[in-house]
């Protein structure tokens, strides 16, 4: 399978960027060695704001694995989680504020793999949440 190229892009005013890697440079970049046990679809760097695609996954895996760590990386974003007591209300306006972002960012990524992209993409703060003014610091892994 071709390899994407790399994608930057902005949310929130902040740079972040779309890496397709190895299982290797995922496990270095998480910290643990490479083994049956250690397999990563995708990783969500707050501190260094990338996401990490395998690049060995199926397209239609790709895809949502990408979607998958969007999303992590917009909760990072625009949202605190100090004292979060998520319900119902809290998660659909979650996902109705960052559907377009989010799809908007996948679509451009697959469409558009032989170039890098700079995208600028502006909402507003979800008004249930406290504002994030720093990223958050270290990955999530789902």
């Amino acid at each position: 399978m071709e390899r994407k190229k790399d994608m930057k892009f902005k949310i929130n005013d902040r740079d972040w960027e779309i890496v397709e890697a190895s299982q290797a440079k995922m496990c270095e970049v998480e910290g643990v060695e490479e083994d049956a046990r250690n397999k990563f679809f995708g990783l969500c760097c707050y501190d260094s704001q990338t996401i990490y695609i395998w690049e060995d996954l199926h397209p239609q895996q790709k895809r949502e694995t990408l979607l998958h760590e969007l999303f992590h990386c917009y909760m990072g974003v625009y949202c605190s989680f100090e004292d979060m007591q998520w319900n119902i209300d809290i998660i659909c306006n979650l996902v109705g504020n960052s559907h377009d972002i989010i799809h908007k960012i996948v679509e451009d990524y697959f469409n558009n793999s032989n170039t890098k992209i700079e995208m600028t993409i502006d909402t507003p703060s979800i008004a249930l949440l406290k504002e994030q003014k720093e990223p958050l610091k270290g990955k999530m892994i789902c």
